[in-house]
């Protein structure tokens, strides 16, 4: 792990989750979730916490109801809609959440970053040549039936 921590305003998504690497586009609705939104992109370079509720039914989230890892991420595309923001957010780092607060108008988290691990190479290629060997065999036998 990182010593690199940080404060970020929070996104609470409904069983969306946000990967390093990748950008997804989320209709953000809640008030908390655009003031975030806005303030992130005048106050914090345009990032943000990105972490996922528990219950996918509850409509205003507090913090007991989110996980306790999240990613953060960069807003690259904003488009204002009637009652919502249409957000295209771009993942950075997964991200533990040290601490979590709300203020009222919004979720805030300290963060610290997580670092990728890696395994060993050579070991990930034979097993993913043992995982199609496995496969193929088994399509084999179906075809025999």
């Amino acid at each position: 792990m990182s010593n690199k921590t940080m404060k970020l305003p929070v996104i609470c998504t409904r069983g969306i989750i946000i990967f390093p690497g990748l950008d997804v586009t989320i209709e953000v609705g809640r008030p908390k979730s655009v003031r975030a939104v806005d303030l992130a992109e005048k106050e914090y370079d345009k990032e943000v916490l990105i972490v996922c509720q528990k219950d996918i039914m509850i409509d205003n989230p507090t913090i007991h109801d989110l996980y306790s890892y999240g990613t953060l991420s960069k807003i690259k595309v904003k488009r204002r809609k009637e009652g919502f923001l249409r957000v295209t957010f771009g993942g950075n780092e997964r991200a533990k959440i040290t601490n979590i607060y709300d203020d009222g108008d919004m979720m805030f988290a300290e963060v610290e970053i997580i670092e990728d691990t890696h395994g060993n190479a050579q070991e990930e290629v034979a097993l993913v040549k043992r995982i199609i060997n496995e496969i193929e065999t088994s399509s084999n036998i179906g075809s025999i039936f």
